[in-house]
């Protein structure tokens, strides 16, 4: 868990060049112009190889320092995690090429082709990594094993690219210096909004790691697992709202960006509450039967907050989406890198004092920024000029979430746990049920207009 979270930190070395090269290869893909999309593949191609060799090399030189001063690894294991360390920096250069080759897909509208490799690349990892843990082998040879996998898909999607594009000439390497320039200006902000990502999802790990040390990283990330399914499914499934949100602003539709807006909102806010209530009531039990109860015991409060987090963060669908679609992709941006700031200083202040419960709840300062981007939102794109109009998105997760929340806060034994989870339900449903009231009372009619 500390190695993914230490690749993800290197990742940021792709300075946004995947996007890029989608935009631009389909861009000259629909001009016809084959020498400019080999011209945008070779040069992306050339500086993602060397960022990943770079990344890799910085990762195997500064690998002592992390395991010794960075993070608080026990002197048993240290050996072991310079070893893994390397091992994945290794596997951070072959991602990088594997990043190309995707974007080339997906620029080539073949996500058919990316999703099969896709798919070979995660069953096959999970499947070694079964094998060799099952043969009793430990992390360096299920890292290792990780790596021959995505080198061996890399090929796999050269082979189909190299069909696709009727020769390999795209992957001889060159320096094209105005494509580059050209890549990297638009790279830029999609750059900027990973950097934003990681900070949410990334650096509270690696303090957790820092502060208190793997062990505790365990817990939290098992909970992070879990819980991120509340967001991430429906995040996933309304990837859609922005080409459609875009082509609506463009004809000056208000009213249908309304009515698509508040039809949004319902069904991310009440689906977001549903998986987080379900995880809140459940996921005691299931850890239990998981991992022991020991585990459930010491995830517990932790699992609550996070789970709460990602019910609050299912009614930001919406308005991303929105704001990318409508002109604001500057702005939310902005918001993203402020939130990714916030969202950091306030587990490091609080994971001393609160170990991961602390780091769980922290999360949710991100919200008071998130409120500047839905209240310029409504006044700028929904024409709703009331200065509480983002404010009262946040009132139905509210209502949903507060009653299992208390209720999690009384104590727990080894007697009351079916008593305890039949509680938990019933407040699930409670609060479900005064989610569906608060939807229909603030997104039924028109927001009001002036």
């Amino acid at each position: 868990m500390l190695v993914n979270s230490v690749l993800a930190v290197s990742g940021l070395a792709s300075f946004g060049l995947g996007d890029a090269t989608i935009k631009f290869v389909a861009e000259h893909r629909a001009r016809g112009d084959t020498e400019s999309v080999i011209r945008v593949i070779r040069s992306t191609l050339t500086l993602y190889l060397l960022l990943g060799c770079l990344s890799a090399a910085a990762t195997a030189v500064l690998s002592r320092w992390m395991t010794t001063s960075a993070f608080n690894i026990p002197r048993e294991s240290r050996e072991m995690a310079v070893m893994a360390i390397r091992i994945a920096g290794l596997g951070l250069a072959v991602r990088f090429a594997y990043a190309v080759l995707e974007a080339i897909a997906r620029g080539y509208q073949r996500y058919d082709m990316e999703s099969l490799y896709g798919i070979f690349n995660t069953l096959a990892t999970l499947l070694m990594a079964v094998v060799f843990a099952g043969m009793g082998k430990g992390l360096v040879w299920i890292l290792s094993g990780a790596v021959v996998v995505i080198a061996i898909g890399a090929i796999g999607l050269a082979v189909q690219i190299a069909k696709l594009i009727r020769g390999w000439e795209w992957i001889l390497p060159v320096t094209d210096w105005p494509v580059l320039k050209e890549t990297l200006s638009f790279g830029v902000f999609s750059w900027v909004q990973g950097v934003s990502g990681l900070l949410l999802s990334q650096a509270d790990r690696l303090l957790i790691a820092s502060i208190i040390g793997p062990s505790a990283l365990t817990y939290y990330v098992v909970c992070v697992q879990i819980t991120q399914m509340a967001h991430g499914l429906l995040a996933k499934a309304g990837s859609f709202l922005f080409p459609y949100a875009t082509s609506l602003s463009t004809k000056g539709d208000i009213l249908a960006l309304k009515r698509l807006f508040r039809r949004g909102m319902v069904v991310t806010t009440l689906l977001g509450c549903a998986m987080a209530l379900g995880i809140i009531a459940f996921g005691e039990v299931v850890l239990r039967l998981w991992l022991g109860a020991e585990f459930a015991h010491n995830a517990r409060e932790a699992l609550v907050g996070l789970a709460a987090f990602n019910g609050f963060l299912a009614t930001s669908i919406v308005p991303y989406h929105y704001m990318n679609g409508t002109g604001f992709v500057k702005l939310n941006t902005f918001i993203g890198l402020l939130s990714g700031v916030l969202v950091c200083s306030a587990v490091a202040f609080a994971v001393p004092a609160y170990g991961i419960v602390g780091a769980a709840w922290a999360r949710l300062s991100n919200l008071a920024v998130s409120l500047v981007g839905r209240t310029i939102l409504c006044r700028r794109v929904l024409r709703d000029r009331r200065w509480y109009a983002g404010l009262i998105q946040l009132v139905p997760p509210l209502a949903a979430l507060m009653p299992i929340t208390a209720l999690t806060m009384t104590p727990v034994n080894e007697l009351s746990i079916l008593w305890r989870t039949l509680s938990l339900v019933s407040a699930g449903i409670l609060g479900i049920g005064l989610c569906w009231v608060c939807c229909r009372s603030i997104y039924q009619e028109s927001p009001k207009t002036h």
